[in-house]
């Protein structure tokens, strides 16, 4: 991947910055759904990203089909687009708003720390996230190589 230049950086930066800034004056409501919009406007137009998401699904996930996979990234898009929206509004969120939206287990099963005691679809995936990673890096090593050579 080509380094970014200064100029390229700035101005994602300001990008980012700005859609920030918008999101946190429009309503809550109208933030996450504009947020989740853009989500989706970026998984159909970002198609560099995309193809990435997907290859990365189908070395985690190969048993689904494309579309499966495509439903997985094109959600994971809009779910970036809702952080974005809250995120956006973190230092102003009540407590009582902040509950209704994140999830926390006070007691989470400690006992579950060895593969024995996990169900084991928890533990394919696992093991489907280790495949992908060796799969990257082995690419990434074969692509620095070549680019040696």
């Amino acid at each position: 991947m080509a380094k970014k230049s200064k100029s390229q950086i700035w101005l994602e930066y300001a990008a980012a910055r700005s859609l920030l800034a918008v999101l946190t004056v429009l309503p809550l409501r109208l933030s996450v759904a504009v947020a989740m919009l853009l989500g989706s406007f970026a998984y159909r137009f970002l198609g560099r990203l995309r193809r990435i998401g997907l290859k990365n699904l189908e070395i985690a996930f190969p048993e689904k089909t494309l579309d499966e996979r495509k439903a997985i990234l094109k959600n994971a898009f809009r779910n970036m687009g809702r952080v974005m929206a809250y995120f956006s509004r973190f230092n102003r969120l009540s407590y009582d708003t902040m509950t209704s939206v994140i999830e926390y287990d006070p007691d989470p099963p400690f006992d579950a720390g060895s593969p024995e005691k996990l169900p084991p679809e928890m533990v394919e995936l696992v093991r489907a996230f280790g495949r992908s990673a060796r799969v990257a890096r082995a690419a990434s090593a074969a692509q620095r190589v070549s680019e040696r050579s």
